[in-house]
């Protein structure tokens, strides 16, 4: 988020803490697995989040708080960024997403091979 706004100076914000915020996605609903899981976030944790669909896209996801005034879920680490206009806060609870991967059944892989065995 930016840096001015009301939770940037918090070292974690809990999501629920931002009921009532603006929130980036990137994608709009119902066509994006990753914008309905933070959606879904936000209705577990007992609000309806507003957002808005980021018309900059291919731009950094931390690059949202400047484009449109919102607060944005990322993946970069907690600290500030962009010449100290945004700051990037741990989330409590952290969110999880999941990862899937596809190989073609003739090919071979040992990184493939070693996630199955650890399934």
């Amino acid at each position: 988020m930016r840096t001015d706004h009301r939770l940037a100076q918090q070292p974690v914000v809990d999501i629920a803490d931002l009921a009532g915020e603006l929130i980036t996605l990137w994608a709009p609903p119902g066509s994006s697995y990753y914008s309905d899981l933070l959606l879904g976030a936000c209705r577990r944790a007992g609000f309806e989040p507003d957002y808005v669909v980021s018309r900059v896209q291919g731009a950094a996801t931390v690059v949202a708080p400047l484009t449109t005034g919102s607060a944005a879920f990322v993946t970069h680490p907690a600290g500030r960024m962009l010449d100290g206009r945004v700051v990037v806060l741990d989330l409590l609870p952290s969110l999880l997403v999941p990862a899937q991967a596809l190989w073609q059944r003739h090919t071979h892989s040992a990184i493939r091979d070693l996630l199955v065995a650890r399934g």
